[in-house]
Order: C-alpha cells, then structure tokens, then sequence
C-alpha cells in the first residue's frame, strides 16, 4: 500500500497547455516540408495513413468550416432548437448522455459492486 509520501498530487502549476503557433510559424513549417529532400518525402509517404492530396483536401474542408463559423457567437446552452418540441442543447446532451451512462452502468456496475464488496469484506475481517 502506497504510503502519503508516495503520492503524486497534481496541481495547476503542472498543466501544460499546447504551444501557440502563429501564420508565420505555420508558413515556415510548410515552407520547409516543401523544401525537404525527395528521399524524406518518398519515406514519409510510406509512413503516413493518407498521402498529401488528401491531407490537402482536409485542410482545406476545415479551413473553409473554422471561416464559415468564426464570425458567429457560439449558441447558449438555452437555445430551443426546434419551436415544435421546445428542446434546448442542454436537453438533448442530457437525454445521450443519460442513455450512454445507463449502458456504461448496466456493464460494468455488478463487477464494480462485486469488487468492492469483496475488498471492504477482506479489510473487516480479522486477520488470522
């Protein structure tokens, strides 16, 4: 049993947050993948799941998205969704996530339960 000076507590101090990258830094990096000898370009076409015109393409598509919504406000969870049902963001989350918790529930409570019965049991019974 690991004793409290065993422990790792973590605190805000050790979040790391991703590195923020400008247009430039994005340019530089195309620039020099471009740049770079056929023989890398040859070895990491082997290595990668999708080649560069698809790779491309998907950046394009999000590129086009992320302009199509950066000028808009983000919706408040408040939003009615449809007029006829009244439903708003929040209840529609809530309703899935209610169903995906009762499945998460139905699988693995029983064995959950099972184990700690079984170790509250073993702490209360006297040692021999």
């Amino acid at each position: 049993m690991p004793s409290q000076e065993d422990e790792l507590t973590l605190d805000s101090s050790m979040m790391v947050t991703p590195p923020a990258q400008s247009k430039e830094a994005e340019t530089t990096m195309t620039s020099s993948v471009a740049s770079a000898p056929p023989e890398t370009e040859t070895q990491q076409s082997k290595d990668d799941l999708m080649n560069a015109q698809t790779v491309a393409a998907a950046e394009r598509s999000l590129d086009e998205l992320h302009a199509a919504f950066s000028g808009t406000k983000p919706l408040a969870s408040d939003t009615v969704i449809s007029r006829s049902s009244g439903l708003t963001i929040e209840d529609m989350v809530r309703g899935e996530v209610r169903s995906m918790v009762r499945t998460w529930l139905d699988a693995h409570l029983p064995s959950l339960v099972e184990i700690l019965v079984r170790a509250e049991i073993a702490r209360l019974r006297p040692r021999e």
